[in-house]
């Protein structure tokens, strides 16, 4: 999904997290993309996904303990998710 607009420009060979990650896997939505994954330990679980409800763009992402703010991946992320929500299809 490195496609995806919402993660254009995140480097994410060095982004790594100090919050937890959520135990969600697998996701109940079917109709969610999931564009991050997040692995702690041997366990793997998204950490940020998209949907449509109707003709609104929804975005989600389990990520923002307040480390992560610290981290221009994660603004970017934030960034790019809100840039992608207000264009329209």
């Amino acid at each position: 999904m490195e496609s995806h607009p919402i993660l254009k420009n995140i480097n994410f060979s060095q982004w790594h997290v100090e919050g937890s990650i959520y135990h969600v896997a697998p996701l109940l939505d079917t109709a969610a993309t999931v564009l991050l994954r997040g692995r702690v330990n041997d366990k793997i679980e998204p950490v940020a996904w998209t949907r449509a409800a109707g003709m609104s763009k929804v975005f989600y992402t389990s990520l923002g303990d307040p480390t992560d703010f610290k981290t221009p991946q994660f603004s970017t992320l934030l960034i790019n998710a809100i840039k992608w929500a207000l264009i329209s299809n």
